[in-house]
């Protein structure tokens, strides 16, 4: 029974590492830092909780590779690990207590202003919209309301899933900027220079995206005081107003407002490079992905067999079918019912998991939590270009995506179209964008009579096809 179980923790003994014992005999259930290797093991396990049927035990002090603390699962006769380095922050060492919840938990620090239960939400660049439910305090008795300054945990009348670093403001309170264009001053103190092309890592509060210098606006080389306008990379000690392109919309306040959500650090090659402030948010009139685009329509070698002839032979145009919610294994459902419908109706149709882009093309950025969503999206908007090209309605399962990744899987698969199916978002009032909203109740079965119906509506099939 997981319910006999009792910790024994290791404390700092980098030798043995953590252990857990069994309470009725004291026979040892995990040890070698819980996962019997003694290869990557937990020092410490500090924490322990019931969630359901399963444990969850917090460790620390991991050794010998560092990298943050993590969370091993015990579902009566196995341990798993449920979470590692740091939960996405390698800063995070030590899991110092666990609590279960029965609902989400939303946690954070308040800068400005004040919230209580009953105030109306809205998380940035996100948009969606809940309501404060209760306030949350470890160990003690909640409080009435949380003030400037103050550590917060929520939870919401309505469940949203938010990525971490969004922003929360109270509706009908002035909104942080949305933007991912940047106009910044920086001081850049890295060991090589600031060169325009290369990604950087930009840390805004607990925000964390990839920037590219777009242009530079002015430097001041600290050194001797003396100014350029036409400098092509950021040197070290020079202080620089420039322009940062972000490859997701960041909330933020101008530096002027609001200094903590206006600030920010650059990091390259795992070192801070670079500490700044946001001036001014800037349109997204035009952008480095736009420019990869058109570089590349420009650039693309078209098949000797014409869309046409593909259309004619395979008796259906290409599409790219994209099925999202918050729901992942409804949508996974979804994904493969549809694949299976349309192939065994004729159709040159096929399914992509998402799991298998991460195992696959996406193994390279297994070590970065923070960054990887987006550049996913990337290599999926690209290898959807290739696959519509070849005439196939090519489906995938896309759990969480929002606007912005949409906008971008629309602008990689440019000139073939996408089509966006949502799954239970029919009731909320951010909704996102959709070409099909399907109710969570649906059955894969109807929901893939819908999209049938909706591939008809945009020519995709025709009727006498199915």
């Amino acid at each position: 029974m997981v319910a006999a179980l009792l910790l024994a923790v290791g404390g700092l003994c980098v030798l043995g590492g953590a252990e857990a014992a069994r309470a009725d005999d004291w026979t040892q259930d995990a040890a070698g830092g819980m996962d019997g290797t003694y290869r990557r093991r937990a020092a410490m396990a500090p924490s322990m909780a019931m969630c359901g049927s399963d444990l969850f035990v917090g460790t620390g002090g991991e050794y010998p590779y560092g990298g943050g603390c993590s969370v091993w699962r015990y579902d009566g006769s196995s341990w798993t690990l449920a979470g590692e380095d740091g939960m996405g922050d390698p800063d995070n060492s030590i899991v110092w207590a666990l609590q279960t919840y029965d609902t989400r938990l939303y946690a954070g620090t308040l800068e400005t202003g004040r919230v209580r239960p009953g105030d109306e939400i809205i998380f940035y660049p996100s948009g969606k919209k809940s309501r404060v439910r209760t306030l949350e305090v470890f160990n003690r008795p909640a409080p009435d309301a949380f003030q400037a300054g103050q550590t917060a945990g929520l939870t919401l009348d309505t469940q949203v899933y938010v990525r971490p670093g969004e922003l929360i403001a109270r509706a009908g309170e002035p909104a942080p900027h949305v933007a991912t264009r940047l106009r910044c001053n920086l001081f850049w103190v890295g060991q090589t220079p600031m060169i325009r092309g290369k990604s950087y890592k930009l840390k805004l509060g607990a925000a964390r995206a990839q920037v590219r210098l777009a242009e530079i606006l002015l430097v001041l080389d600290a050194s001797d005081l003396t100014t350029e306008t036409n400098k092509q990379v950021v040197e070290r000690h020079d202080v620089a107003e420039c322009i940062l392109e972000a490859s997701k919309p960041l909330a933020f306040d101008l530096a002027s407002r609001i200094e903590a959500t206006g600030r920010f650090v650059i990091v390259d090659n795992y070192e801070i490079a670079a500490a700044g402030i946001i001036l001014e948010a800037l349109d997204d009139q035009r952008s480095i992905l736009q420019d990869h685009v058109r570089a590349r329509e420009m650039s693309w070698q078209p098949s000797a067999i014409p869309p046409e002839r593909r259309r004619a032979a395979f008796g259906h145009g290409a599409k790219f079918v994209v099925i999202t919610g918050e729901a992942a294994d409804q949508v996974g459902a979804l994904a493969c019912t549809l694949e299976r419908v349309l192939f065994e109706a004729g159709f040159k149709a096929y399914g992509l998991d998402a799991g298998n882009i991460r195992q696959g093309l996406d193994a390279d950025l297994a070590g970065d939590r923070f960054d990887a969503w987006d550049e996913q999206v990337r290599r999926l908007g690209e290898l959807a270009r290739i696959l519509t090209d070849s005439g196939q309605i090519f489906i995938t399962a896309l759990p969480g995506a929002d606007d912005h990744d949409i906008k971008t899987l629309e602008l990689l698969n440019s000139p073939n179209e996408i089509l966006v199916v949502r799954i239970g978002d029919e009731n909320r009032p951010d909704r996102r964008r959709a070409d099909l909203s399907l109710v969570a109740e649906d059955s894969p079965e109807q929901a893939v009579e819908k999209i049938k119906a909706l591939l008809r509506t945009h020519h995709v099939i025709t009727d006498y096809s199915i």
